[in-house]
Formats: structure tokens, C-alpha cells, sequence
């Protein structure tokens, strides 16, 4: 109970000092996600960035980018047809209630409301396989965002976790992985001394094989080892 007062008192404070509060979340297997608490105060809603994680200064670089643009116009009805957006590197769209029910809690907390308007920030070039369409109904069943209600099944940690490069976020398929130990694996699509350090990405181990079910053959490695294939078509091999 403490907890969460003190959690609701930082929050009145980052609102009154910098106009809003930022919630990161990246516990559990579902892809990191982050959103506002404070907006609503100002223009009766709040934001939300699921997945396509970098860092939480870029996740808030791009929450402060959309505020300025809101507070440029005199109608916040205007939002839902993203004319503001245009030729800009990021959209909104309005989230379902079964997302935000699940997503944006501290808001509801804080607010103590029964419902509360929520954004999704998407990105206008390019959206990566991890960010979901939060303007449909959440789904238990979808592979990659179920893990927000399902219980985790499988005989890996909770906490396991992939270090990746974007490329396979891009549709790009894994051909090399190593796990190295209980928790932790590297799966790179093409060869691992190619990768870059801008590309490094870190996802749950649930969100890669939600992306793609054939790595679920890396639940099973020993540690210290790996697999390797040529295509997704290939047969994986043992690295001898």
C-alpha cells in the first residue's frame, strides 16, 4: 500500500514539474511498451508506445515530440484524422478499452476514473514486427502481446530474454542462435560478427518466438550451445 503511494506522489510531482509522468514497463514477456499519466489533465488523454523499443530517452523524446504538436492545436478532436501528423515520423491511434484496461493502469490509478482516452504513438516509415494495433481488440491468443493475461508455460524462465538485431524485427529471419545461459540467448538474422551495435536489440524470449514459432527450438539448448540454418527453410544444424 505504501508503495503505491509513494509510486501516486512521484507522479504529482513529475506532472506539476514537467507537465507529465512517464510509466516504463518491460517486465514479464511482453514487449516493452511506456505511456503518460498527466496528459489527460491538459487534453483529456493519454499516450502509449508499445514495442519498437531503443532506449526510454527515445521513448520519452518522442512522447515530448507529440505533446508540443497538441499543444499547437485549438481543436483536440482534430488528432483522430492525424492532419497534424502529416509528414511527420509518427501517427496516433485511438486505443480499444480491452488494451487500455491492460496498458495504461497508473492512469486509471492516479485518476481513480472508470475510463480514460488513450493513443497509441505508431510510427509513420516503419513499424517492426513487436508493435501491435491497439485501435483492434486485444486478443489472449495473439502470439507476441497474449502474454498480458496467459500464464507463462514454457520450461524457460519468465525473465529469459534475446539479445536480437533489428533486422529480424524488420521480417528478417533468424539463421544463428546461442544460448548461453538459462535466461539468456543470442539469435541474429545473418552472420553475428555482421551485426552492428545501432541494430542490437534486447526482446522476451516470448516475443521472439511469438514473432516466429520455429525458434521455439531454442527452449531446448543446452547451455553453451547453438544452431545455425541458411533460410527459414533449412533444417537448423548443431555448431559443431
Amino acid at each position: 500500500m505504501n508503495n503505491k503511494k509513494e509510486f501516486l506522489k512521484l507522479i504529482a510531482k513529475n506532472i506539476s514539474e514537467f507537465g507529465y509522468h512517464v510509466t516504463f514497463v518491460n517486465g514479464g514477456q511482453n514487449p516493452h511498451f511506456a505511456y503518460t499519466i498527466g496528459l489527460h489533465e491538459k487534453f483529456g488523454l493519454e499516450l502509449v508506445i508499445a514495442g519498437q523499443f531503443i532506449s526510454i530517452k527515445a521513448y520519452e523524446n518522442i512522447f515530448d515530440l507529440i505533446v508540443k504538436k497538441l499543444e499547437t492545436i485549438s481543436n483536440i478532436n482534430s488528432i483522430h484524422d492525424n492532419k497534424i501528423f502529416r509528414n511527420s515520423e509518427v501517427g496516433l491511434l485511438e486505443m480499444h478499452s480491452s488494451w487500455k484496461k491492460r496498458i495504461v493502469l497508473g492512469a486509471y490509478d492516479y485518476y481513480s476514473i472508470n475510463d480514460i482516452k488513450a493513443f497509441q504513438v505508431v510510427p509513420s516509415n516503419e513499424k517492426l514486427l513487436d508493435t501491435p494495433d491497439m485501435s483492434k481488440t486485444w486478443d489472449i491468443n495473439c502470439p507476441i502481446w497474449g502474454w498480458l493475461d496467459k500464464e507463462w508455460d514454457l520450461s524457460v524462465p519468465k525473465t529469459a530474454h534475446v539479445v536480437t538485431n533489428i533486422q529480424f524485427l524488420r521480417g528478417e529471419t533468424i539463421t544463428e542462435i546461442m544460448r548461453w545461459e538459462d535466461g539468456y540467448w543470442e539469435m541474429f538474422a545473418g552472420a553475428t560478427p555482421d551485426v552492428l551495435d545501432e541494430d542490437v536489440r534486447i526482446l522476451p524470449f516470448g516475443t521472439m518466438i511469438g514473432i516466429d514459432s520455429s525458434l521455439m527450438i531454442a527452449e531446448k539448448l543446452k547451455n553453451a550451445t547453438g544452431l545455425w540454418r541458411e533460410d527459414k527453410n533449412s533444417e537448423w544444424q548443431k555448431w559443431e
